[in-house]
């Protein structure tokens, strides 16, 4: 077509020219093509030659925001890199559906201030800057805004409607629900899986229960959180075990503090909390225009469950003081003669122990301020703490010995985890305890890493602000319910050496055992092999 417009004019002036053409999700009637061809027709009736051309599919036109190809027609003729005379347009709405008909014109004039004229090639009048063609020009660029502002009315009202009879309207569905898609007689048709939508109109979407295990997973975190655990400390569990997420992401408090707000877990759809419509900024709507459609999906939080979960939401709301967080730890006192982590963590009415070690720094330290002092010593809670403070020291540490060996190792993560030529490397620490006479030394740790590993390095100190005494290093074959017990015997099928340099350690076993599960001591005495 482009060849048919040098011919035609080449037996006069040529006049170059640029087209421009948009297509959002209208008709098929506004599709690149059609317009690409009525305005190349226009352009060989008119004796254009038509040099450059500036697309932007799949853009809406109320704003500039995203459509790359006006602007750079824009900046080009701003600069005066622009070499046409004439922009062809197919007709106003392409050019744009501002809602204010004064910033299409402001695009405009800058065209026409750099003597580039803007023609729209299928409307009914002429742009020469007469007082008909303005006011022909100035009302189609309203009703082009309007037709933008009622398809919005028409559409948000349907949404209405639909979430009110319980229909899905769109976006991910939250951790442990699935889409169901159902046709217009409401037969469940199938689960959508991530990024599949609907292309039939008249079916509808639904959510529904997901598999079974993030099913567990959504009520262990209901579960830990009523009973006291803070939300950084469920987010933490999830990542050690290593818990997926299906659309990506990691566990992180934000994360958990969107879950605990779901009404979708209970099975109720709450709708239009906020609002952005024609592309302006979200805002929170009054609660007077949410709508709500209860026992539309089936609950897999137990309401009573959910109902608790709130009320500490709104109690962690209020931050308490000091004295509030004492007078609470002395009516406790009071009330059972003792104090203990359990207590603050079952009564619904105290805050969590988190928050106690959070603002006094340790429970003995609190229960001090309120007179009470524990008959049992406390002292192995700053020794765990620290020794769990020493986690990421050593794990970076030996990330760096392994390097220098010439290995391949990822920095560590959260969890103390490091990715060694491939293989899950687990890094825990292990403090030793106090010798009894004619007993063996024992080494107490807290297993800290879940999931899959394929060898456990377990740092051994003497005093937890020392060096390291040694290492024990354990491949995942010996992650079965009897993996001390044969360490303890001195079972030589899993050669674990204690070394100084892991350079030297050889932990392949000979017999192949296997197990899945997670230690279940925390004890290793001094005669492992």
């Amino acid at each position: 077509m482009t060849q048919l417009v040098r011919e035609s004019t080449a037996h006069g002036e040529v006049v170059r020219a640029a087209m421009y053409v948009r297509m959002s999700k209208d008709s098929q009637y506004y599709s690149i093509e059609n317009q690409s061809d009525a305005i190349l027709r226009y352009a060989m009736a008119k004796g254009y030659e038509v040099v450059r051309t500036y697309t932007d599919r799949s853009r809406s036109g109320l704003t500039l925001r995203g459509r790359d190809g006006l602007k750079s027609l824009l900046a080009d003729v701003a600069a005066g890199r622009a070499d046409y005379g004439v922009v062809l347009v197919y007709d106003v709405s392409r050019w744009g559906r501002f809602q204010d008909p004064d910033e299409a014109a402001a695009h405009e004039l800058t065209c026409k201030r750099a003597g580039v004229q803007v023609h729209y090639c299928a409307e009914q009048f002429t742009n020469d800057g007469s007082l008909t063609s303005s006011i022909y020009k100035t009302l189609k660029r309203a009703m082009a805004g309007e037709y933008s502002r009622e398809l919005s009315f028409k559409v948000h009202a349907a949404q209405l409607r639909l979430a009110k009879l319980g229909y899905w309207q769109g976006g991910r569905p939250p951790y442990g629900l699935r889409r169901m898609l159902m046709d217009e007689h409401g037969r469940a048709l199938r689960v959508l899986g991530h990024g599949e939508y609907k292309c039939v109109g008249s079916d509808h979407v639904v959510l529904v229960p997901g598999p079974a295990h993030e099913r567990v997973v959504v009520r262990e975190i209901f579960s830990l959180f009523v009973g006291g655990y803070p939300r950084t400390e469920i987010a933490r569990r999830l990542r050690a075990r290593g818990v997926k997420i299906p659309t990506g992401g990691v566990w992180d408090r934000s994360r958990i503090q969107s879950m605990l707000v779901n009404e979708k877990y209970v099975g109720e759809q709450v709708w239009n909390r906020n609002s952005g419509r024609l592309q302006r900024e979200r805002a929170s709507n009054s609660p007077a225009e949410w709508v709500r459609a209860e026992g539309v999906f089936e609950a897999i939080v137990d309401p009573a469950v959910f109902e608790r979960a709130q009320v500490r939401i709104m109690k962690d709301k209020t931050s308490p003081t000091d004295e509030a967080l004492l007078a609470d730890l002395s009516r406790l006192l009071d009330k059972h003669g003792f104090l203990s982590r359990v207590l603050l963590d079952t009564d619904r009415n105290l805050y969590s122990a988190f928050l106690y070690r959070e603002r006094f720094g340790n429970l003995r330290r609190a229960y001090a301020l309120v007179g009470y002092e524990p008959e049992v010593s406390l002292s192995y809670l700053d020794v765990a703490r620290r020794m769990e403070e020493r986690r990421p020291e050593m794990a970076a540490e030996i990330a760096e010995t392994l390097r220098a060996l010439g290995s391949e190792v990822s920095p560590p993560d959260r969890s103390g985890v490091l990715v060694v030529d491939g293989r899950r490397v687990a890094v825990e620490v292990a403090n030793q305890r106090a010798k009894q006479p004619g007993k063996s030394t024992l080494w107490s740790f807290k297993p800290t890493v879940e999931g899959r590993r394929d060898l456990t390095v377990i740092v051994r100190f003497v005093q937890f602000d020392g060096p390291p005494a040694d290492y024990l290093v354990l491949p995942e074959h010996t992650r079965g319910d009897d993996w001390l017990t044969r360490v303890r015997r001195g079972h030589r099928s899993y050669r674990g050496y204690l070394v100084g340099k892991l350079g030297k350690v050889d932990a392949r076993p000979d017999d192949g055992g296997a197990g899945t599960s997670a230690p279940p001591s925390r004890q290793v005495d001094d005669r492992a092999p």
